[in-house]
C-alpha cells in the first residue's frame, strides 16, 4: 500500500472530499502524506537514521521514493539481522 501510495493518509482523505485536519499526526506540521510519514517527518528521519546506524550504513535519501530506490539498489538479497544484536 505504501509503495503504491494507497495509504489512507490525511492528504488523500482530504482529496477524496473528507473534512479532516491534514496536519501530520506525528509531528503536527505539514500535511500528512506517505512521504511525510515514511521519510520527511523528523520522527521518521530519526527512526531511519537510528536503524541504519545500528546496521552500519547510511542513506541520504530525502523522499520516500528516493529511500525506496536506495533500499532496492543496496539491500537486495541482504539482511540486517546479522548486524543487530538482539537478546
Amino acid at each position: 500500500m505504501a509503495i503504491l501510495d494507497w495509504l489512507p493518509t490525511k492528504d488523500r482523505l482530504s482529496r477524496f472530499g473528507l473534512a479532516v485536519d491534514v496536519a501530520c499526526l506525528v509531528c503536527g506540521s505539514d500535511s500528512e502524506s506517505r512521504d511525510r510519514l515514511f521519510a520527511a517527518c523528523p520522527f521518521a528521519m530519526d527512526v531511519w537514521n537510528t536503524v541504519l546506524s545500528l546496521c552500519g550504513t547510511r542513506c541520504a535519501a530525502l523522499t520516500w521514493d528516493q529511500r525506496l530506490s536506495w533500499m532496492v539498489g543496496n539491500l537486495k538479497g541482504k539482511t540486517f539481522r546479522r548486524h543487530l544484536k538482539l537478546k
